[in-house]
């Protein structure tokens, strides 16, 4: 066996550590990395209304609230594809400059559009704020008493702010903040009669989202660590489509005529 052959195949790799234990590292390295000094969690639901899935455009309709199918009096099941957001400081939100002019003025001078705020976290003494600016629309999957099944839409809209409490916050210059968002799942749908004057049927459903955000307060760091190397990936396996691996068919060469005479 070749030496390389010995090294690949006593190479540690990346994973849960044997019952007797992790090997001893083999040397301390200095990384650079982001280190989380505080951190808090907060769960929250959100009561939504459920608006109608536009097949045809295969977008979400929020001008048409969700009619309640005929013979169904309520939701049995509800489902979501889960979602995750990670949201950074304030410094890179877009903010509108002052001496700007609205591109529907007539001017010489070049004039823009005011642009859009992104969603971002502040750090303040003792606390960080969460502003979110862009809507969060999710798809929603219902299962009514009677049978049917319907795909619906739910909105999460702008603006949303939290903020929380935070003690290191606001005591270091290098202090930053991050807010990770989890939209996990659908706990229940109801029914419930439409308060909406202008709304042609009674009846409306709204759904109650499962949301996540972990408020973290951290700094860009210098740490040592122990180490066993450099990570060596494993061979990609290729997606070829639908076709079968080629077969090698050597030599390609025609047949050795064999003269009898």
């Amino acid at each position: 066996m070749k030496e390389t052959e010995v090294r690949h195949e006593h190479q540690i790799k990346p994973g849960p550590c044997h019952h007797h234990g992790c090997p001893p590292p083999n040397e301390i390295v200095c990384i650079k990395t982001k280190k989380v000094y505080q951190e808090c969690k907060q769960t929250e639901v959100f009561e939504l209304k459920v608006y109608e899935w536009d097949k045809f455009n295969r977008s979400c309709d929020f001008s048409s609230p969700m009619v309640v199918p005929e013979g169904a009096a309520e939701i049995i099941n509800c489902s979501i594809v889960p979602k995750f957001f990670s949201f950074d400081k304030c410094d890179k939100a877009a903010k509108p400059d002052k001496n700007s002019l609205p591109c529907n003025e007539p001017c010489d001078t070049p004039c823009y559009p005011p642009p859009q705020n992104e969603s971002c976290c502040e750090v303040g003494k003792g606390r960080i704020k969460f502003t979110l600016w862009n809507d969060i629309d999710i798809p929603v999957f219902l299962e009514f008493d009677n049978g049917s099944t319907r795909r619906g839409c739910v909105r999460i809209k702008a603006p949303v702010s939290k903020t929380v409490t935070m003690p290191r916050a606001g005591t270091h210059p290098m202090f930053q903040c991050e807010v990770d968002l989890w939209i996990t799942r659908c706990l229940l749908c109801f029914i419930e009669e439409s308060n909406a004057a202008d709304y042609s049927n009674s009846l409306e459903i709204h759904c109650c989202i499962n949301v996540i955000m972990a408020f973290k307060l951290f700094a860009e760091v210098q740490l040592l660590i122990p180490a066993y190397g450099f990570c060596v990936p494993p061979e990609c396996k290729e997606i070829n489509g639908k076709c079968p691996p080629g077969e090698e068919e050597w030599p390609p060469y025609p047949p050795q005529e064999v003269d009898n005479c």
